[in-house]
C-alpha cells in the first residue's frame, strides 16, 4: 500500500507534480490512517516539498479488518479482509487530523487545510473534527437526514457559543438547501 511506503509516495507526488497540467487546479491528498507520530512528520516532511498541494484528507478507510458472524460461523466479508469506516475508525480520524494540523503549523504549511472524515454522523461529531483543527468535514447522509445532521451541528455551535456561529449558521443553511439537489453526500467547509 502506497500510505506506508514513503519513498513510493514522492515518486508518486514526483511524477503528478511535473505533468504540465498541475497546478491548473487545487490538489489534495487523501491519506491512510497513521499510528505513529514519526510516521505524521514524515509524511508531512514530504508534503512541504509539493506547495501545490492545498489540502489533505484525514483518514481513509483502515485496511485488513474482519468481520465474523459467529451465528453462521463465518467470514462476512469474502474472501475475509476489507477496509473498516464509519464510527469504527472516528477517534483515530479525530487523532490524524490533530497531529496532522499541529505538524503541517510545526512545519510551516499551516496553509494546507486539513478535511476530516470518518465516523461523522451527528453534528456533535464534526465540531469534534473541527475542534481537532478540521477545516472542512466530510458527512455522509441521506436527504431526509441532512436537515438533521445540520440542526444538530447548529445546536452544538450554539451551545459551546462559537466565535464564528453566524457565519456557520449562513453556510448550513446554504448547504441545507444544496442537499437537496445533491442527496448523496455532503461536505462542509468551514473557512
Amino acid at each position: 500500500v502506497i500510505a506506508y511506503d514513503f519513498d513510493q509516495i514522492e515518486q508518486v507526488l514526483d511524477r503528478l507534480t511535473s505533468h504540465p497540467l498541475f497546478g491548473q487546479k487545487p490538489l489534495g491528498i487523501k491519506l491512510a490512517p497513521y499510528f505513529d507520530k514519526s510516521h505524521v512528520q514524515r509524511v508531512v516532511s514530504i508534503l512541504c516539498k509539493y506547495p501545490g498541494i492545498k489540502f489533505i484528507t484525514c483518514v481513509n478507510s483502515m485496511g485488513n479488518a474482519l468481520f465474523v458472524d459467529a451465528d453462521k460461523e463465518c467470514e462476512c466479508i469474502a474472501p475475509g479482509f476489507g477496509g473498516l469506516g464509519g464510527s469504527y475508525v472516528k477517534q483515530t480520524a479525530l487523532a490524524n487530523v490533530r497531529m496532522f494540523t499541529c505538524e503541517l503549523q510545526a512545519q510551516g504549511r499551516a496553509e494546507v487545510d486539513v478535511v476530516g472524515v470518518g465516523g461523522v454522523f451527528t453534528g456533535r461529531d464534526a465540531f469534534e473534527l473541527i475542534l481537532c483543527g478540521a477545516t472542512a468535514v466530510q458527512v455522509r447522509v441521506l436527504a431526509p437526514l441532512v436537515f438533521v445532521f445540520v440542526l444538530g451541528l447548529v445546536l452544538v455551535l450554539v451551545l459551546v457559543l462559537y466565535s464564528a456561529v453566524s457565519r456557520f449558521l449562513l453556510l448550513l443553511l446554504l448547504l441545507l438547501l444544496l442537499s437537496l439537489f445533491f442527496p448523496l453526500s455532503l461536505s462542509l467547509s468551514l473557512f
